[in-house]
This record gives structure tokens, C-alpha cells and sequence, in this order.
């Protein structure tokens, strides 16, 4: 036991001196121990032999060092155990510094950046990385003999000892300057600096990086991005972009022109802080939404409200882009204006609506059964309705022209809110020359606003405030070359502008209407042909001459009952015979002749040249001569 004691103690005092410590209070703690024990011994055994108090004495010695001793050795080996955990976790310790200066020292010499370490106090350089002073075309030597004074050399543009109290106070942003490398060549860097303290110990780290190209980069992006800039204003769609909250971000001049709002007052805001109506602004909402859910590209038709033409039809084409990890940031997006498109389309639906029903009138008009109607007033008031319903006119009329075509007077006046009309207006030619004089030139007058039209302008007092009547469409009507009339159509309320096919259409309507007096009037002139025909043959067949027609090659193509009694037989048919005698115009002589009963006997023949059905033909006058004769 003592010699393991000894030993634990040899070992504890080699290593420790905190043990020594230890077994000197012990050593005294027992001395004072044994001193009270052979005192309080002879307070209670005052009268104990002398054999007996040693016996005692060595008894208790003996026991008091055993268990002493068993003290001592737990606490020895607590404190060596105390001893080998510290040991173990100082060991760790020092790996662990030993590590993390070798990563320290990895990353201070593969750095990116040029670092230098100097020492405050002394200015001396403490430490740098294989970059710094290689950048700068020193070497390792070299640079170890560098302190801040001659470092400040290279960095003129810079104080660093200015810098040195600014970063006392605060840490500053980074400078771009210029580096002077040992060639003289200057470089541009990204210069900083900082300073930390270990252990009373002030020390300034330098790092700088090259940014010669980093600053070409930089003046590349600036111009891309001020190209593209130009690109965009040049562009004369509405172009603009929002991050994923849905607000704007940029706009191009077209958007901020388009919209009417200045870019302070969109940049920055949501489509519900641009004074957009709710409902719109809403649908602008969920379809980004809708995009952002789904990214990609996307289209649809929308309106939008600018502040300077109204609410517009537009065509939205959109599209998400990604940051520099791929995330989705936000959208860009394209207007196209679609309101004229749309107004086109509308008007273009309308015009061809227009022609269809123009068509189906006129298809209607070209039935045979229409144009050869026997009354020709209803089939005028048919057309002028059909244009006024087809072509939505309030006023249509069809004027004519007296036989002196001094005179214009309205013979027929349709309008839509009061169905047809007895009007007794007459235009004199000589009041109103410009329209007239037109008129004559013109296949049509198409004044939009007639009462600043110098072609109609003259109406206006007399017949179109009146009226109420704003546009005019005037097309003449023509029968064999000479103007009899006019199809008036009158617009009343907002100006009009007629249509080429709304002009086409009337003026075919005034064709009908030329044809349909044209037919008119040949069947008034074959109607008085007939009637003087049939006049003529009952003229022929009651008088007692023979009257015979032949054509120029002496054909009879006409002849009555009494030419057939006196030049005839019961065998011969009179008409389509030939004259057997001359012909000529005023001829006069005598032939014989044979009649039906036949008897012979002298007739009197007189010729007279005359039209036929519009051919040169001779007639024949034949008188039986007298007996007393």
C-alpha cells in the first residue's frame, strides 16, 4: 500500500504540481489529528498504563492511516482522472487549433482575393497569401519586407492610415481604386480593409481583388442594359415587367405613353394602385397568378383602361422569367392595342352583313316578275323602302324631272318613323346651280355632311335644317342618256360617311329604276303601236281599195280583204306572194286584173314608199277603174 501510495504520489508530483499541494495538507492534517488524539487520550485515560496508551496509540495510528490512505489514493485517482480528461480534451484542443489553421491557411492561400495581414504597432507585414503577391509581380522575399508605409505606395489614390481610424469607428464599404504592380502597370482592384484585435494585438487586413475585367463586365452590362433600354422605348408596343408580388417593376416609353401615367407613379405599384376599375384590375391579378402557378408563356384578350383614350381591347402576351438559381422572379409582358382591329371587324361584320341584304334586294329586284310589273309606282315605292330599311336610312325619295327639266319635284318619300309621305316639294334647277351642275357630271353625290358640302350646302336653310337632315347620297337617274330623275337618300341625327358599296348599291337601284321606266315606256309605245295597228286595219278593211304592203323585194307582207277580191283567186294566197309590178316611191299606172269571180277588168295602182316596222317598205293602192270610165 505505502509503495503504491509513493508511486501514485511520484507520479501525481511529475506531473502535477497541484498534488504536491494536496499531500502537504494532508501530511498536516494528520500531525494535527494525532496531536488531538493523545490529548483527548489523557483526558479520558488519565490513569492508562504506558503499554496500554501505545498499544492504543499505534492501534489508531494504524487505522487512521489506513483510512487515510484510502482517502488520499481515491482522491489521487479522481485527480488523475481529472487529469487524463484534460490531458485528452487539451489534446483535442490543439488538433482541433491545428486543424483549423491548416483549413486557414488553405483558404488564406487559395483565396480568390489578395489578403495581407499587417501588425498596427509595429506596421510590419504579418501575413499574405501566394495571390497578393503574386498579382503584384513580387516575390516571397520581397513582400516579407513590407510594412504599411511602403505598401502605401502602391495604393496612392488611398490614406491607410486614414483607414485605419475609420475602421476603428466603423467598418467601411468596399473602394475601387487602382494598384501599382512592381512593372508599374496599374490595375484596377475592389479594395478592403478591416482590423481585428487578438490578444492586446491590433492587426489591419488588406484584401483586394481584380476588377479590370469585372469592371469591363460591369461597363458591358451597363451598356446591354441601356441598349436594351433603348430597344424597349423603341419598341411601339407597351412592354412591362413585375416581380412575383405582382408589382411593376419597368415599363417601356410605349407602356408609360399608353397608359397615360408617369413611371413614378407605376413603378412600384400593383395594377390596383394604378386607378384600373376593380373588376379589371382583378383579372390582371389571377391571371398572373394563374402564370406564376403555371410558368411558361401565356395569352389572352382583356381590356384596359388608359387615361387618355378610354377603356381599350387589348391582347396580353406574357411570359415568367428565373433569377440567376432558376427560381421564378417575376414576368414580363407585351400589349397589342386590338380596339381599331376590333372597330375594323365590327365594321367590316356590318358592311358584309350590309352586302348580303344589299344582294338579297337585288336579287329580289332581278326577278322578271318584278321589273315587267304593270305598276311601275309600286315598284319604285318597293325599292326605296328596301334601300332605306337595307341601308338603315331614315329618308329615301325619288325625285323627277319635268319634261323642261327645269323642275325637280318629289313623286315618291319613304321614311322609317313615318312610312310613306305626300310631299309637294319642287326644286327649281336655276336656285340651286352647284347641286345641279354636279349632278350632271357626277355618277354620285355622296356628301357626308351636306350642309358644308359646296355641293349641297345651298339646301341647307331651305330644305335640310328643316329636315334635320345631316348626309346625303344622291344618285341621278338616267334614261337613254338624259337625267329624269334622282334617288335621294337623306341621313338624319349624327354625320354619315357612305360606304363604296353603300353608293354601288343605290346606283344599281337607280339602274333598276331607269330599267323599269324604260320597260315602262315600251309597253306604253308598243301598246299605242298596237292600238294604231289595229286602228289601221279596220281602216284598211271598210274602204273599197285594195292596199297592199310589200318590202324592198317586192314581198306583200300585208294586205286587205278588198286587195284580195281583186287581185286574188280561190288557189292563191295574196300575202307572201310577190308584186308582179314595179315599185317605187309616188308611182302611178293602170293594170289588169283578175278577180275572184274572174272577171276581167282595168284597176288604178298608186305606190308610196313608207316605214314598216321600222323598215323601208311600199304601199300599194289598188281602185277598180269604172265601167264609165
Amino acid at each position: 500500500m505505502p509503495k503504491r501510495i509513493l508511486s501514485k504520489i511520484f507520479l501525481v508530483l511529475g506531473y502535477r504540481k497541484e498534488y504536491f499541494h494536496i499531500l502537504i495538507k494532508v501530511f498536516f492534517a494528520l500531525i494535527f489529528i494525532m496531536i488531538a488524539f493523545e490529548w483527548t487520550k489523557d483526558i479520558i485515560f488519565p490513569n492508562i498504563k504506558l503499554f496500554w496508551s501505545h498499544f492504543i496509540t499505534v492501534i489508531f495510528t494504524a487505522v487512521n492511516g489506513t483510512i487515510i490512505s484510502y482517502l488520499v489514493l481515491a482522491n489521487l485517482d479522481y485527480l488523475n482522472f481529472r487529469i487524463k480528461r484534460k490531458y485528452e480534451s487539451s489534446k483535442k484542443l490543439e488538433d482541433a487549433l491545428r486543424d483549423s489553421e491548416e483549413r486557414y491557411k488553405l483558404i488564406f492561400n487559395n483565396s480568390v482575393e489578395c489578403l495581407v495581414i499587417f501588425d498596427i504597432e509595429t506596421g510590419k507585414i504579418v501575413d499574405f497569401n501566394t495571390l497578393s503577391h503574386e498579382s503584384l509581380s513580387f516575390t516571397v522575399n520581397e513582400f516579407l519586407e513590407f510594412n504599411i508605409e511602403k505598401f502605401q505606395k502602391l495604393v496612392p489614390s488611398l490614406q491607410i492610415n486614414q483607414l485605419i481610424d475609420k475602421n476603428n469607428n466603423s467598418k467601411q464599404p468596399p473602394i475601387q481604386t487602382e494598384i501599382i504592380t512592381k512593372t508599374g502597370i496599374k490595375r484596377n482592384i475592389i479594395f478592403k480593409s478591416s482590423i481585428f484585435n487578438i490578444r492586446d494585438n491590433s492587426f489591419l487586413i488588406i484584401i483586394w481583388r481584380d476588377a479590370t475585367e469585372a469592371i469591363q463586365d460591369h461597363k458591358n452590362l451597363i451598356e446591354t442594359n441601356k441598349m436594351l433600354s433603348t430597344l424597349l422605348d423603341t419598341l411601339p408596343l407597351p412592354v412591362f415587367y413585375k416581380d412575383k408580388e405582382g408589382k411593376y417593376i419597368g415599363c417601356n416609353k410605349s407602356f408609360i405613353d399608353f397608359l397615360g401615367i408617369s413611371k413614378e407613379k407605376i413603378i412600384g405599384k400593383s395594377v390596383f394602385e394604378l386607378g384600373i376599375p376593380q373588376d379589371i384590375a382583378k383579372k390582371y391579378f389571377e391571371k398572373d397568378n394563374e402564370l406564376f402557378n403555371n410558368p411558361g408563356k401565356q395569352e389572352y384578350k382583356w381590356k384596359i383602361k388608359t387615361q387618355n383614350s378610354g377603356i381599350r381591347d387589348v391582347i396580353f402576351y406574357k411570359s415568367t422569367f428565373t433569377d440567376f438559381y432558376g427560381r421564378i422572379s417575376g414576368l414580363i409582358g407585351i400589349i397589342v392595342d386590338i380596339t381599331e382591329q376590333n372597330a375594323i371587324q365590327e365594321k367590316n361584320d356590318k358592311i358584309r352583313h350590309s352586302i348580303i341584304k344589299q344582294n338579297r334586294a337585288l336579287f329580289k329586284w332581278m326577278n322578271p316578275e318584278f321589273i315587267y310589273c304593270e305598276n311601275q309606282a309600286d315598284a319604285f315605292k318597293n325599292i326605296i323602302e328596301t334601300i332605306s330599311r337595307v341601308l338603315d336610312i331614315e329618308r329615301v325619295g325619288i325625285w323627277i324631272f319635268n319634261e323642261s327639266s327645269s323642275l325637280l319635284y318629289c313623286a315618291h318619300m319613304f321614311t322609317r318613323k313615318e312610312g310613306w309621305q305626300t310631299v309637294k316639294h319642287e326644286l327649281s334647277v336655276n336656285s340651286f346651280c352647284a347641286y345641279f351642275n354636279a349632278i350632271k357630271k357626277e355618277r354620285v353625290i355622296a356628301a357626308d355632311d351636306a350642309r358644308t358640302d359646296p355641293r349641297t350646302k345651298d339646301f341647307t336653310e331651305a330644305y335640310l335644317i328643316p329636315n334635320n337632315i345631316v348626309s346625303m347620297m344622291d344618285v341621278p337617274i338616267f334614261l337613254k342618256d338624259k337625267n329624269v330623275g334622282i334617288i335621294c337618300n337623306e341621313h338624319v341625327g349624327k354625320l354619315r360617311k357612305w360606304t363604296h358599296e353603300e353608293q354601288n348599291f343605290v346606283m344599281s337601284a337607280a339602274n333598276l329604276v331607269s330599267m323599269i321606266m324604260e320597260i315602262s315606256k315600251r309597253r306604253i309605245t308598243e301598246k299605242e303601236l298596237e292600238n294604231a295597228k289595229n286602228d289601221f286595219e279596220t281602216l284598211t278593211e271598210n274602204i273599197e281599195e285594195g292596199i297592199i304592203v310589200c318590202d324592198q323585194s317586192a314581198k306583200i307582207i300585208y294586205t286587205n280583204t278588198c286587195a284580195e277580191n281583186y287581185i286574188g283567186s280561190p288557189d292563191f294566197i295574196l300575202l307572201g306572194s310577190h308584186f308582179k309590178h314595179n315599185l317605187g316611191d309616188n308611182l302611178k299606172y293602170q293594170i289588169s286584173i283578175t278577180d275572184r269571180n274572174a272577171k276581167r277588168t282595168k284597176a288604178n295602182v298608186q305606190i308610196k314608199q313608207i316605214l314598216w316596222k321600222e323598215k323601208t317598205a311600199f304601199l300599194v293602192a289598188i281602185s277598180p277603174v269604172s265601167p264609165s270610165k
